[in-house]
């Protein structure tokens, strides 16, 4: 009985098609949910550091001071942490994959914008 379990396998793998896809000659298909790549908006970050606490493999480093923000990618395992908890929405997951890289560090590195100043209260500005 199992010899021919066995013959109705090879069979049916013989004249089927592969199960996998030939992905660098063929594109790769994204699906809905598939988390890709990071996408950062550096121009509404507030430099809370609640992604960088939050992040499980410490690949995000945020610096007040220097108004900087930074992720390495060969250490961000794309789970989705810093998107769901940054309160200005500055992040998001993308369907693509990123392209791969070829050297150390894999670094992507922005410098946030200062705000605006603030009017004060009170004080108007006279245009001439």
């Amino acid at each position: 009985m199992s010899v021919m379990t066995i013959f109705k396998t090879i069979t049916r793998n013989l004249f089927s098609r592969p199960p996998t896809s030939r992905y660098p000659a063929e594109p790769a298909k994204y699906y809905d949910l598939t988390r890709g790549r990071l996408v950062f908006e550096p121009a509404e970050c507030r430099l809370c550091r609640i992604c960088m606490l939050r992040c499980p493999t410490q690949a995000i480093t945020v610096d007040r001071e220097a108004r900087t923000w930074e992720i390495d990618h060969f250490r961000c395992i794309t789970c989705g942490n810093c998107v769901d908890l940054c309160p200005a929405n500055v992040l998001h997951l993308e369907t693509a994959y990123r392209s791969p890289e070829t050297d150390r560090p894999g670094k992507e590195h922005h410098v946030i914008p200062a705000p605006p100043p603030k009017a004060e209260a009170g004080c108007e500005t006279a245009e001439a």
